[in-house]
């Protein structure tokens, strides 16, 4: 799955696998090592349709901003960002709004050198380190609250990073309460119900040894998720099935399920 906020003091290593390196690899990016394609491989054995869920999620990820950025809104706050890639959340925004406003966040060093550099000469983006379950102190960052007014509405992605927390509910009332009325959140989570037992249990020991686990969850409890928020059409559903007509869609697995909510006293 994508990069999730990692463990403080997390340092950079090449012969363990990384959340974020094997995500990379699952979308055909270069910033990966033989450990994270290895990790990648055995995950693919029990799994062999888990790239292509990658895949249809960087691709809800993008519709969902774009779908944002129709609406009007202008600010995109990415949690666990991921690496860089082409068609990065604040180019997609750009293509509707040429003036929109995004900061990536990441806790993995790996991630905010490689986003930094790429929005070295950019003026609508920034990167700053965090972790999505200490939203108090995020929300504190002045480099954050430099490039986003959080008194206006603000896009927060939480895209494939919740099942890497424990109380991912928590994460997003937390998020939620710092949030301008009108704010969208979008998510989506690995979904346990089309993964047997066995895959399962692999797919928990490889990212196990990442240092981030993982828990892909029911989709009962990944629908709570979205309690307290207008979620927008059409729902919560499989990741390729969210406005696929929008373009960039790929034929996915309900091993991924996403959606997008927006805060109370806003318009859809």
């Amino acid at each position: 799955m994508r990069s999730p906020a990692t463990p403080a003091g997390t340092t950079f290593s090449s012969r363990t696998p990384s959340v974020a390196r094997i995500y990379d690899h699952f979308l055909g990016g270069k910033d990966n090592f033989a450990s994270d394609r290895d990790a990648a491989g055995r995950l693919t054995k029990v799994v062999p349709t888990i790239t292509g869920t990658a895949r249809a999620n960087r691709a809800f990820v993008q519709r969902a901003v774009r779908h944002a950025a129709v609406a009007g809104i202008t600010q995109f706050l990415d949690l666990g960002c991921g690496m860089p890639r082409r068609r990065n959340v604040h180019e997609i925004a750009a293509m509707t709004i040429p003036d929109a406003r995004t900061v990536y966040v990441d806790n993995d060093p790996a991630v905010l050198m490689h986003a930094r550099a790429i929005l070295a000469a950019d003026g609508t983006a920034a990167a700053v380190p965090g972790d999505i379950r200490t939203p108090d102190a995020l929300f504190k960052d002045p480099v954050l609250l430099d490039w986003l007014d959080v008194s206006r509405p603000v896009v927060v992605l939480l895209a494939a990073v919740l099942h890497h927390v424990d109380d991912p509910a928590g994460v997003v009332t937390a998020v939620r309460e710092r949030l301008a009325p009108g704010s969208w959140i979008v998510i989506s989570h690995a979904c346990r119900d089309a993964v047997s037992p066995a895959a399962l249990d692999v797919v928990k020991t490889v990212y196990a040894e990442t240092g981030t686990p993982i828990t892909p969850r029911p989709f009962s409890e990944i629908l709570a998720l979205f309690d307290g928020l207008g979620v927008v059409d059409p729902g919560v559903v499989e990741v390729s099935q969210w406005r696929p007509g929008d373009g960039g869609a790929h034929h996915g697995t309900a091993q991924a399920v996403g959606g997008a909510g927006i805060c109370p006293g806003g318009q859809s």
